[in-house]
C-alpha cells in the first residue's frame, strides 16, 4: 500500500467517525421533555424520554438524542432545549449501551424508579429473567433487593427491584465477598 492510499484510508477513517450519531443528554425547560422531543423528532433526529408507570420520566428535565456533535448548534437552537450535558468540562457522549440499559430496565415489566447516583457499592450481574447479563449496583433494604444503573453524564440512577435469586456477586469486583454473604443471608 502506497503512503497516498495509506493517507486516503486514515481521512476517510477520521471521517466516517466524525460523523457518527451518537447519543447526548439535553437539559430541557422544566416539564417541556415532550415538546422538545416532538421538536427534536420533526427535524429527523431520533430521541428518548424514558417514562415509568404510565406518564412519569425517569430523569425530569432531561431529553437523550442521537446526532453529530459538530451540527449541535440545530440542536441547541431547538425550543425549550438549554444545553448539551455532560459530568466534565468537556461534552461526551453518552455510551450506547447506557442508553440500551435504560431501555431494557423499562421494557422489562418491573418496578423501577430513580435512584441516586452511587458511585462504589457491591457490584452484581442478573443472571436470569428479562434483565439476565445487566450489572449494577445492589441494594437490600428489609427483604426487597434492587440493582441499581446509572447514567454518568447525568449522576443519575434507576433502580430495578428484583428477586435475591435473580443475582450474582461479581467475581473480582470490590465486596464480591461481601455481596456473596450478602445475599446468602
Amino acid at each position: 500500500m502506497t503512503g497516498l492510499q495509506t493517507s486516503v484510508r486514515s481521512l476517510t477513517a477520521a471521517c466516517s467517525m466524525t460523523s457518527r450519531l451518537e447519543w447526548f443528554a439535553l437539559s430541557v425547560q422544566p416539564r417541556q421533555e415532550e415538546a422538545v422531543a416532538r421538536s427534536l423528532r420533526s427535524r429527523g433526529l431520533e430521541e428518548y424520554v424514558p417514562i415509568y408507570s404510565g406518564r412519569r420520566r425517569l430523569f425530569p428535565g432531561f431529553v437523550f438524542c442521537r446526532f453529530n456533535y459538530q451540527n449541535r448548534q440545530a440542536v441547541l437552537e431547538t425550543p425549550g432545549v438549554l444545553s448539551i450535558v455532560s459530568p466534565t468540562e468537556s461534552v461526551s457522549p453518552i455510551a450506547d449501551e447506557e442508553v440500551a440499559r435504560i431501555r431494557m430496565i423499562l421494557a422489562s415489566g418491573l418496578p423501577v424508579k430513580p435512584h441516586n447516583f452511587l458511585w462504589f457499592g457491591q457490584q452484581v450481574e442478573i443472571t436470569r429473567g428479562p434483565l439476565a447479563g445487566l450489572e449494577g449496583f445492589l441494594l437490600r433494604k428489609h427483604d426487597d433487593f434492587q440493582v441499581v444503573v446509572g447514567v454518568e453524564a447525568l449522576q443519575r440512577s434507576v433502580a430495578v427491584e428484583i428477586n435475591h435469586e435473580m443475582v450474582r456477586a461479581i467475581e473480582g469486583a470490590p465486596h464480591a465477598h461481601m455481596a456473596r454473604l450478602f445475599l446468602t443471608a
